[in-house]
């Protein structure tokens, strides 16, 4: 009797242990929600803009397969990374943010995409897609992750940030001169510690270190190339167009208090999207030992660019009555004193090439004409100075000369090997060497008398070794159209031997723009009279200016 009950006892413990099994294996999986932990769920120390954080997380019967993220709990962003570095926009001078993460299954989804995903009282949006045409809604063959639970408690993080002032500097060796023609350039480059994202404008004043009536320049978060040009050149006080890079329009709004024949001083300062701001800059000239630089007003029609290397021979500007007789005995008593007194032409100096071609061409653009001139050979410390002549002019010439202006150039050089690709705007196509000395196949004697292909032109006798041994001129292969009037009386040059031409700039009618006078010999102290190879020959060289500026630019004597 007691074995069968044993029996049967033994009995029921198996089917009763074979029914729990059954019962395990066909109960369904009711899937734990993941639990989300930040790696630093406390923040007292104030951070920068720019932060990393790193997240977990963690569920009993799975994988966690992603994380959303957010900063205010309404808009999330799916992310499989479990660390992150955000950029975080400042919207006071400090500002404190709260990060929340939950932690997310990517199994046991409803296996349709869906547009919301509540839970909770949380809705994260709709389920991560790849989308594969770029147009921000999913399509049906664009693949998605089905989400399954959520941690509907996110973790969570304050995050105190402190905002860093942005700053503004003048680039290295972009300051200005200390004296400059009504239009000038600065370089300023900006920055922000919390990223150049976060700078939100660069106010800028003329003469007004309390920004009374600043000027607001928005969309610079590096480098701002600066132009200021004097809207009346003519004034004494005026407005300025500003110009942003080589944008050649203008920004609508002036500066306001351009002084000219006065010092000025550029004040920039430079906020960021919190509202931080930089300590006030101040323009300084190259010296750096004022504040400010001098603006000359433009007073004539007649400006002078001096290339000339020896500025103790320079025959505009020396102080010595004998070199410096092109501003006493030539310049100033053509056109019956035209270019003298009140109305006295100016003058800019090239010769260290301080001056942006973009100023440069605004500079030029405030005279009915310019005169250029230089030395007949380059200075041995620096053998570019003739070419940088070519160079400048090669820039802003041909705009000039096509807009209305006259240019006069005497420019000569004792370099081999000028570049050709500088003399596009001008008169010639090669140059060629003439040496006075060694070479006597092309001879320059004391009273070399140059042929004159324009009648209309005096005759002038030039010395051809009045300066300096070895190479003094040269003579120039002619462009195509060019109009000859000086050329050198031997041939051994061939075509190559003509030393001044003319050339007309035109528009698409063929009406007459602009023209230009180019000489490759040196129209001052060479040119000598009959009776002596050292006597400048004064009466020649008004008659040649007078006929230059008179007949071919059209300038009315007094």
């Amino acid at each position: 009797m007691k074995r069968r009950f044993y029996f049967f006892t033994g009995v029921l413990v198996l089917l009763w242990l074979a029914g729990c099994r059954d019962a395990v294996v066909n109960a369904p999986n009711t899937f734990t929600a993941p639990e989300t932990r930040l790696v630093v769920d406390t923040i007292n120390v104030v951070q920068k803009s720019t932060v990393r954080f790193q997240w977990s997380g963690e569920v009993p019967d799975g994988f966690v397969g992603g994380y959303f993220v957010s900063f205010d709990k309404q808009n999330w962003t799916f992310t499989r990374s479990q660390d992150s570095t955000f950029n975080l926009t400042l919207f006071s001078l400090d500002t404190t943010y709260t990060l929340y993460v939950s932690a997310c299954r990517t199994d046991g989804g409803n296996k349709v995409y869906d547009t919301a995903s509540p839970r909770g009282t949380i809705n994260f949006g709709h389920e991560p897609f790849t989308d594969l045409d770029a147009n921000g809604t999913r399509s049906d063959n664009e693949p998605f992750t089905d989400i399954g639970l959520i941690d509907e408690s996110p973790a969570e993080l304050r995050i105190p940030v402190e905002n860093s002032p942005p700053k503004l500097d003048f680039t290295t060796g972009s300051d200005v001169p200390d004296s400059t023609f009504p239009a000038v350039q600065f370089t300023l480059q900006v920055s922000d510690p919390d990223g150049n994202s976060t700078i939100d404008r660069i106010e800028l004043s003329l003469n007004d270190s309390l920004f009374l009536n600043p000027l607001r320049i928005t969309g610079i978060n590096d480098l701002l190339i600066l132009t200021i040009e004097a809207r009346d050149p003519r004034s004494s006080t005026t407005d300025a167009n500003v110009y942003l890079g080589s944008n050649p329009t203008a920004l609508t709004t002036p500066l306001k208090n351009f002084r000219l024949d006065n010092t000025n001083v550029l004040y920039a300062r430079v906020f960021d999207a919190a509202g931080a701001v930089n300590d006030t800059l101040r323009s300084m000239p190259r010296k750096r030992d004022t504040v400010g630089w001098y603006a000359r007003r433009v007073t004539s029609t007649l400006l002078i660019v001096d290339g000339y290397g020896d500025v103790s021979r320079d025959p505009f500007q020396s102080t010595i009555a004998a070199d410096g007789f092109m501003r006493d005995s030539v310049m100033t008593k053509i056109l019956n004193g035209k270019f003298s007194g009140a109305n006295r032409y100016q003058t800019l100096e090239i010769k260290r090439y301080i001056i942006a071609s973009g100023v440069l061409q605004r500079i030029l653009g405030f005279y009915d004409i310019s005169f250029w001139y230089n030395d007949l050979r380059a200075a041995a410390s620096d053998p570019a100075d003739n070419a940088l002549s070519l160079d400048l002019a090669q820039s802003v010439l041909p705009a000039l000369l096509a807009g209305g202006k006259y240019a006069l150039m005497c420019v000569a050089s004792n370099s081999t090997s000028i570049n050709t690709n500088a003399l596009g705007f001008s008169t010639a196509q090669t140059f060629t060497v003439v040496n006075a000395v060694s070479d006597t196949t092309k001879p320059l004697s004391l009273k070399t008398r140059f042929v004159r292909e324009d009648a209309g032109y005096p005759e002038i006798i030039y010395n051809g070794i009045a300066l300096v041994p070895g190479f003094l001129l040269n003579g120039m292969l002619l462009q195509p159209g060019a109009e000859p009037i000086y050329r050198l009386p031997n041939t051994a040059q061939g075509s190559a031997n003509y030393v001044c031409a003319r050339r007309r700039y035109t528009n698409l009618q063929g009406l007459e723009t602009g023209r230009l006078i180019f000489c490759t010999a040196g129209m001052f102290k060479p040119v000598r009279t009959e009776s002596g190879s050292t006597t400048t020959n004064f009466t020649a060289l008004r008659a040649f200016y007078e006929k230059v500026f008179k007949d071919e630019f059209n300038q009315v004597p007094l």
